[in-house]
């Protein structure tokens, strides 16, 4: 079995990830070539931000009651202040869309990266629409069951 470039984090940006990494030519002749670039790896923050953004809607989806009443008098203990029936609970559903909105866009990106492999120049717009409809949906059926 062959050791390439790409293999045990040593790809440089000028070597071909299909070139054995004893020899400077390509292993075979029609094989495509795809260039490795050898980025920075990410840094502790950007891995702490990484890991938070799906837990933070996650958190807010689990701290919001399940009644608007609830919620009103959660907000009338917290501040003072009363809340109407109507506010209370165009608040509610302001509060579940803010936490499943990008919880359902997160999922869908992952799936759509299982159908669709990210290319080196990024996402599609096949993709991008697929990833769109794909959250909508996710969204709208989480939001059906509240």
């Amino acid at each position: 079995m062959r050791t390439f470039n790409c293999c045990r984090g040593r790809a440089e940006k000028t070597v071909p990830c299909n070139v054995p990494a004893q020899s400077s030519a390509p292993a075979e002749e029609g094989a495509p070539v795809t260039n490795v670039s050898a980025g920075k790896p990410a840094g502790f923050f950007k891995r702490v931000i990484r890991f938070i953004k799906p837990v933070l809607p996650a958190f807010l989806l689990a701290l919001v009651p399940k009644c608007p009443f609830c919620l009103a008098a959660y907000v009338a203990l917290g501040t003072g202040i009363g809340l109407s029936v109507a506010s209370a609970k165009l608040l509610h559903i302001s509060l579940l869309c803010a936490a499943v909105i990008p919880l359902s866009l997160f999922a869908a990106k992952h799936i759509g990266a299982y159908f669709f492999p990210v290319t080196i120049t990024g996402w599609r717009p096949r993709q991008q629409l697929f990833i769109g409809i794909m959250g909508i949906l996710i969204g709208s059926s989480i939001l059906l069951l509240f």
